[in-house]
């Protein structure tokens, strides 16, 4: 019977200490389960707040092309105007030239041809203010699309710097 109760207490001792390191090794498990657990949280938060710095890069961005492209359709519009304003002009300048042809191929006809010519010179005058006029607005949408160039080209110079 003293062996028997030996050999039990020798099995419960050998059986605790198994125990015991089972539940040393799943306490040593947890604690570095724990320690990877918060390493992997302050990764996150790190990537979070990188994140972040891209989404408000990208929105800036964003918005610098929403600026690029107003900036352009603006530009587009005074470069129509422009080239309406030059049309005209060169159609009044064609125009002017076959006057002044007629007007010197009239000079040397009889007096109510001279008259005719006076008529179309006095014509020519009012043309040319036209033109003159036609010439100051082009250069003022010239100068508005220089300054509406630069802007899209600083649009696009800040956007470079994202």
């Amino acid at each position: 019977l003293a062996s028997q109760v030996s050999m039990l207490a020798s099995q419960l001792a050998s059986s605790a200490s198994a125990s015991s390191e089972s539940a040393s090794a799943y306490q040593r498990k947890c604690e570095s389960l724990t320690a990877d657990n918060k390493k992997l949280q302050a990764h996150i938060e790190e990537l979070e707040g990188k994140l972040g710095t891209v989404a408000t890069a990208l929105d800036a961005m964003a918005a610098e092309q929403e600026r690029i492209v107003e900036a352009a359709t603006k530009h587009e519009k005074t470069m129509a105007a422009c080239t309406k304003a030059h049309q005209t002009i060169i159609h009044d300048t064609t125009r002017q030239e076959t006057l002044l042809e007629d007007a010197a191929k009239e000079r040397e006809q009889i007096v109510s041809i001279l008259m005719r010519q006076a008529e179309d010179a006095e014509r020519t005058m009012a043309d040319r203010e036209k033109v003159l006029e036609a010439v100051k607005a082009q250069e003022n949408d010239i100068m508005t699309a220089v300054d509406e160039r630069d802007a899209v080209v600083d649009s696009v110079n800040k956007q470079r710097e994202y």
